[in-house]
Formats: structure tokens, sequence, C-alpha cells
């Protein structure tokens, strides 16, 4: 895996858009050779890690892209990480990473009455944290108490959106995130999810679409 990177041997380079090359397949027959398992999903055990799972675990890293907004499910499987780890006594390590939508704080605060894995925390919609700033404030906001690493950024500034960070490209962190367009939208458009209007999943602009069948299109944009 040492050798991953390394831009000499192009055989041995990951692929850079959703396409697969011969070192996408290391980690997998490491894993295979060494009869070694990974839970894939936490769908069956209700989103959280159980002990069984982190029996032999000492250190649980996340490291995934975050779009900022507060029932996107990747913040909520954190928090729920969080508690596990402190709950059976494993280390919690966040490696930080931009927040697409900057700083800017915005929208209704959740009532926690309607509190679910789209709607975790008592947060603003877009709440302006990064993933390690909001596992920080998990942690000490719902007296969690777990101990809590996190590999901050180098050169960051909040203020910014993620094509201003100057990263060269947007990595899709779920299929629907198609890019910083969709994050932008999806704040407002993924709440059409609720009823019966399709919010344009399944399309090449997600989010970025809304429609059903019986709208007339005229009369939607008449409406103020």
């Amino acid at each position: 895996m040492l050798l991953a990177n390394i831009y000499i041997y192009s055989t041995l380079k990951h692929a850079k858009w959703n396409s697969i090359t011969p070192v996408d397949l290391v980690f997998p027959c490491f894993l295979f050779t060494m009869r070694i398992s990974i839970f894939l999903s936490l769908r069956k055990f209700n989103f959280k890690l159980t002990p069984e799972m982190l029996k032999n675990i000492d250190i649980l890293v996340y490291d995934i892209q975050d779009v900022g907004a507060r029932f996107y499910t990747y913040i909520s499987t954190m928090k729920l990480c969080v508690e596990a780890c402190k709950e059976n006594d494993v280390t919690f390590v966040v490696l930080d990473r931009p927040n697409p939508l900057s700083c800017t704080v915005h929208e209704n605060i959740l009532n926690e009455n309607f509190k679910s894995f789209v709607g975790i925390s008592k947060i603003v919609q877009r709440y302006g944290l990064t993933p390690g700033e909001l596992a920080k404030y998990f942690n000490i906001e719902n007296n969690i108490g777990c101990k809590l690493f996190v590999v901050e950024m180098k050169n960051y500034k909040k203020d910014i959106y993620y094509d201003e960070t100057g990263l060269d490209f947007w990595i899709k962190p779920s299929l629907a995130m198609c890019s910083l367009d969709t994050v932008v939208v999806y704040l407002g458009t993924c709440i059409f999810e609720g009823i019966n209007i399709s919010e344009g999943r399944g399309t090449d602009k997600p989010f970025e679409y809304i429609g059903a069948p019986w709208i007339d299109s005229d009369d939607l944009v008449e409406i103020k």
C-alpha cells in the first residue's frame, strides 16, 4: 500500500474518478488473504457501531467529505460513532475536511420533537462547521466525553467555498452529490424529498431539478 501513490509506476496509481486500476484491488485482496472482514453498512445495526464491532479496536478514524447540511446523514453517523467510542473506550480521530459551503450559518434550528437520523442534533440547517469542528461540538454539547482528536487542515480559510480552496476537483461523497452546484441547492431542494415531488435523483443534475407529473411548469414559475 505504500506504493499506491508513487507516480513512477502508472499501474500503482489510484483512479481519479469513478473507475478502477490494479492498485484499487490491493487492499481488498489483502483483507481476503488475512481473513479480515469489514462491516460495510450499519443499517441493520440501527446505524450505530456495536460493542462486538469495536471489541478489538483501539482507534476509529473518520475521513469523509461532508456537505454542510444537517440532514446529510454522514454527520449523524459521526455523532453515533462519537457515542459508541465513548461507550467502548475507543479513541475517535477525525481527519478534517473543508465545509464546501464555507462557515456561513443559515436557516432554522431543529425542533427536537422531530429528531431522527436525518436530523440527529439541535443544530441549524446550514451549520458552517467542518467535520472536525462538528465532532467537537457533538462531544462537548452532548456531554459525551469521548477521547476525540481532530487532525486539522493546514492553511484552511473558513469563509471560502470548496471551489476556492485550490483543491483540483470535487469527488462525490455520495452518488447524488455530483458537484458543488448540487451541494449549494441541496440545502433547499432536499426538503421536497418529504412530499410527493421528485428532487431529481437519477438525473444528471440531482437536486437541481424538481418535478412531478401533475406540476404545470408555467404555473410553478409564477409562484412567488
